[in-house]
């Protein structure tokens, strides 16, 4: 990326927050997170250089990721842990902002409203091409086994209601367990 346009990215931001970033912040970030990779001198420039585009908004966690495993010879993962880590550890004014404008940025860098205008139309027309479903002829009857349709069904077959008889009557007296038995 050239001056001018890293000029206009560091003028576009926020004047706080440019302040932040233009201050020695990316050195301080690249130089802690890359203790831990035991970066040499290359490398923790490469991570500067990163650190500092990721904070102009210049290149997004996709391009942090490649940038960083490629130039600093670390696994996707490892660079996908020092982006969310970098992020996480920005302190907290700067950490808010930084999502809310990465997210604008990534909503707004999709598809245009032109785009999408073209793809619903073609999406609607494919759509329309496709063959009706055949779900259920109207005239065959609708079965439902719900207790309160079996009901109704078993109440409009039989007219008059009929109560189930006991098979067997019930005793007078309940029976005794008698202990000498």
């Amino acid at each position: 990326m050239d001056e001018a346009k890293l000029k206009i990215k560091t003028d576009s931001l926020e004047p706080s927050y440019r302040a932040f970033v233009l201050g020695n912040i990316p050195t301080i970030i690249a130089e802690e997170f890359g203790r831990g990779y035991d970066f040499d001198t290359e490398a923790n420039d490469i991570l500067v250089t990163a650190v500092f585009l990721l904070l102009i908004f210049a290149i997004n966690e996709d391009l942090f990721i490649d940038f960083v495993s490629q130039g600093c010879s670390i696994s996707r993962e490892e660079a996908s842990s020092l982006f969310w880590g970098i992020v996480t550890a920005l302190p907290e004014p700067y950490k808010n902002q930084f999502i809310v404008t990465a997210h604008e940025i990534n909503n707004s860098a999709g598809i245009s409203s032109t785009d999408l205008a073209a793809q619903i139309v073609e999406t609607e027309s494919a759509i329309a091409t496709l063959p009706t479903i055949r779900t259920m002829n109207q005239a065959e009857p609708v079965y439902s086994s719900t207790q309160a349709a079996l009901l109704r069904e078993g109440r409009a077959s039989n007219s008059s209601p009929s109560t189930p008889s006991p098979t067997t009557a019930a005793p007078a007296t309940p029976p005794t367990w008698d202990s000498a038995r």
